[in-house]
């Protein structure tokens, strides 16, 4: 770095103008000179003028040297400038004061002339190193932000793409789905009926994976809410695990779920999110294991006094398990551990990467304990608030009918209730996709209420375009209000 201090400005401060005279003549020549005989007018100079480096007397009337250094000290606008005392007081606990007052050296009266000029070059030098390592952060700083501005951009475009594609997609698709079950629920031939079932499964598959992009586009941390609401837990284990039992009988495979009985029986958290999480990792395991079982393993931790608890949900299969060098990867975007398996299974491997974002979004984690020939475990531990104590509760194989519990709360506009439930079933009845505005009017009219998880159900039928599932479910709801006296449909 060029050592030239030409343009350097020196303050020099001192009540005596014979001692000014005589640091000026050692300095003459290299810098711009500037004198104050007193502590104000040197503050004053200080505050207005560009200084690079002050020598300070200490004994002045009025405002001693140290009450200037520690004023400049103060002042941002006058921190940085480096202060060397230059006095006639030789004391230790003088230096030590002054410099931890925040001056850079310690001169004493008279100075030698070089040593002077030494030191005084060595702080110009280190704050012109200063200087140029700020510049050089100031700048690193606005590439950075310009750099994080590009790549939010690019992300954003990426997300508005991905939602568009996969929106114009689901747009033909639905049309498949929907007159895929209409073609179902008509006379047709056997090998016809084979036919459209399998164009009704391939779309299904198609639009899972559509789901799938949506939902992890979808997850943005800095705009997505978690929806709580007050649940029974055990009734959410009871609804995933029998919507997975076809599947694992077809299979199969056996499900399985324990609860320990010290689990509370009612917590408040986001029901749908945590199903969705659920769901995946039981499908998942289904899908991976050819024969033997999948268990769903439930546990809590309750710290005294807290009104949360810390729920641990463990499940183990008999699959295929994952290649060790393979297993890193199972919870990164766009991955599978094996690229025959996307071509045996289908998908687009983002439905582990979508449930550790959303354990995440929970306050939890989610995580692989072990996978070989005989199996995988994996661990997802969410954070939920208690409602009620634990009721014992024994582990079951499926599929069972869950059993009956009763409400968690009474429905509170039974009339409007009435009239969506009426709206979506002759809409469904014409398989006529306006049956979907239906559904956000009655999730606020049964959240929290004996028909959530039935309305859980319904929902999760629709998203599927399973408009038989969905008439099944939505019938459960209009029995429900007949058994209360009510005129249903």
């Amino acid at each position: 770095m060029d050592k030239n201090h030409n343009n350097s400005t020196i303050l020099i401060v001192d009540d005596v103008p014979i001692n000014i005279r005589m640091i000026a003549s050692l300095l003459i020549g290299p810098y711009t000179l500037l004198v104050a005989s007193n502590g104000r007018d040197a503050i004053e100079i200080a505050s207005n003028k560009p200084v690079d480096i002050i020598l300070l007397d200490i004994q002045m009337p009025e405002m001693d040297g140290y009450e200037v250094c520690s004023f400049l000290k103060s002042n941002p606008a006058t921190s940085d400038i480096p202060i060397i005392f230059l006095t006639a007081m030789n004391e230790t606990a003088d230096e030590v004061k002054g410099l931890a007052l925040g001056a850079v050296d310690y001169i004493r009266k008279p100075p030698n002339p070089q040593l002077l000029r030494t030191r005084i070059s060595n702080q110009l030098e280190i704050m012109m190193h200063r200087n140029h390592l700020e510049r050089l952060v100031q700048e690193r700083t606005r590439d950075l932000e310009h750099a994080k501005r590009l790549l939010a951009s690019a992300n954003q475009a990426k997300a508005d793409f991905l939602a568009v594609i996969s929106h114009e997609m689901r747009t033909p698709l639905n049309s498949v789905i929907v007159f895929s079950d209409l073609l179902l629920n008509s006379n047709l031939a056997s090998k016809d009926r084979d036919n459209v079932q399998h164009i009704r499964e391939s779309g299904r598959d198609l639009l899972d994976n559509i789901n799938e992009i949506l939902d992890f586009v979808n997850l943005d941390p800095n705009s997505f809410t978690l929806n709580t609401t007050p649940f029974t837990l055990v009734t959410l284990i009871e609804e995933v695990v029998n919507l997975l039992a076809k599947e694992a009988e077809l299979k199969g495979v056996a499900v399985l779920f324990q609860v320990d009985e010290l689990v509370p029986e009612s917590v408040v958290g986001d029901l749908r999110r945590l199903g969705q999480v659920l769901r995946h990792l039981l499908g998942n395991a289904i899908k991976f294991t050819r024969a033997g079982q999948v268990i769903l393993k439930v546990s809590s931790e309750i710290e005294p006094g807290q009104d949360k608890a810390r729920f641990t949900f463990r499940v183990e299969d008999t699959g295929c398990g994952i290649p060790p060098d393979k297993q890193h990867m199972i919870f990164q975007q766009f991955t599978q551990s094996d690229a025959s398996l996307t071509r045996r299974h289908g998908g687009v491997g983002l439905g582990l990467a979508i449930c550790k974002k959303l354990v995440e979004m929970m306050s939890g984690e989610l995580k692989l304990v072990r996978s070989d020939s005989s199996g995988t475990v994996i661990l997802c531990c969410v954070n939920l608030e208690i409602q009620t104590i634990a009721t014992k509760v024994k582990g079951r194989t499926t599929p069972e009918t869950p059993v009956e519990r009763p409400p968690s709360a009474m429905i509170v506009d039974r009339d409007a209730v009435e009239q969506q439930v009426t709206i979506m079933a002759r809409w469904l009845k014409k398989g006529n996709l306006k049956a979907n505005e239906s559904l956000e009017p009655l999730r606020k009219l049964l959240v929290g209420t004996a028909l959530q998880v039935e309305f859980f159900k319904l929902e999760q039928a629709m998203d599927q375009f399973s408009f038989n599932v969905a008439q099944d479910h939505l019938e459960t709801i209009a029995r429900f209000l007949r058994r209360e006296n009510l005129d249903a449909p």
